[in-house]
């Protein structure tokens, strides 16, 4: 009863659904490693809906928000092409109580560690990584601007970073084309700030209109072409 009050203040989703087979091309082999749920990672099947959907799009170059342990980014590496770069931006610790936005109380369990991308350190799927580190709300995107085909939107989960990070996140696309996907959407007793930031832009329309929530996932996609 105590998880139904809390679920109901939080902030009703409101984006559509897109069906992952509408997404993906299950003829394309995909490569998965780490099988199990870890907390602050994606789910198995959220894991093996964006590996199918990086096989079929097929980028030249991604840029993830949220490193956290690098389960995300090895499995990014190993299903796109070898001449594919990642970049995978982190907030370290020493920054944890100096952010120029407000972060979701949840969020410091997983800001707080030693090693960012400890995963995916030292593998084969590392030579393809390009590790950034800083806050999303002061770190300089200018070198990236029009310059990515994929970006994977999963850092602080609080309304203000959601937004900043969206937003920032149509400035990266390439040409304005491409793919973004963002984590932990319609998880209102976790993370309502992400759900009530995606609601509202999705809501302006304009280049949010294309939003859509993955069925079965926590995900929500925008692919402009």
């Amino acid at each position: 009863m105590r998880f139904m009050r809390r679920f109901r203040k939080g902030p009703r989703a409101v984006i559509p659904h897109i069906e992952a087979s509408q997404l993906v091309d299950d003829s394309l082999p995909i490569t998965m490693k780490f099988y199990t749920f870890a907390p602050g990672s994606v789910t198995p099947y959220e894991r093996l809906i964006l590996n199918a959907l990086l096989r079929k799009e097929n980028p030249a170059t991604v840029l993830e928000i949220g490193t956290f342990d690098g389960r995300t980014t090895w499995n990014m590496a190993a299903n796109t092409s070898d001449a594919t770069t990642i970049y995978t931006l982190d907030l370290p610790k020493q920054q944890l109580d100096s952010t120029h936005l407000s972060i979701d109380s949840g969020d410091r369990r997983f800001i707080d560690k030693d090693v960012s991308g400890r995963e995916c350190l030292g593998t084969e799927q590392g030579r393809k990584i390009r590790q950034l580190f800083g806050d999303t709300a002061a770190f300089d995107f200018s070198p990236f601007h029009d310059s990515i085909d994929f970006v994977f939107v999963d850092g602080s989960h609080s309304y203000d970073y959601v937004k900043n990070d969206s937003q920032i996140a149509f400035k990266l696309l390439k040409g304005g084309k491409g793919v973004i996907l963002w984590h932990d959407y319609d998880r209102m007793a976790e993370w309502p700030g992400c759900t009530e930031a995606l609601n509202e832009l999705y809501s302006a329309g304009g280049q949010y209109a294309g939003l859509r929530r993955v069925s079965g996932t926590s995900f929500v996609i925008c692919r402009m072409r």
